[in-house]
């Protein structure tokens, strides 16, 4: 039974992705991966969040964390996405964007995941 919930989560989280990056993305146009990148930085914080509030605070059962950390946070960012949009900005002749996108994306990951857990402690 537990399998289901994660793949209800997963496929919550995915559903999610598409339409906060889509979103993301027509509103800032195409030439930088602004929907990809918001998604990893969002779904990051959220795991931090989700981690600190089973691991830390156990105020999740393991299911509830499963649902969200195997589940929805997995589904929703979208690390393949960014590899390929990297590579796609290298290949375009964007060095830049694609430097950009990789420090954004891990430097800012890190940030809002601890973020996420200093928000957690909040409850």
């Amino acid at each position: 039974m537990k399998w289901l919930i994660f793949a209800l989560g997963g496929l919550l989280g995915t559903v999610a992705r598409y339409y906060f990056s889509s979103g993301i993305q027509h509103l800032f146009g195409s030439l930088f991966p602004y929907g990809t990148l918001l998604v990893n930085l969002a779904g990051t914080f959220l795991a931090g969040f989700i981690y600190t509030l089973s691991e830390e605070k156990s105020l999740l059962s393991p299911v509830h964390r499963g649902f969200w950390l195997i589940g929805f946070c997995a589904a929703f960012t979208t690390y393949s996405n960014f590899i390929l949009e990297t590579a796609n900005l290298v290949w375009t002749a964007h060095p830049y964007y694609a430097l950009e996108n990789v420090v954004i994306t891990l430097l800012g990951g890190i940030i809002v995941f601890f973020g996420g857990k200093a928000l957690a402690h909040l409850f």
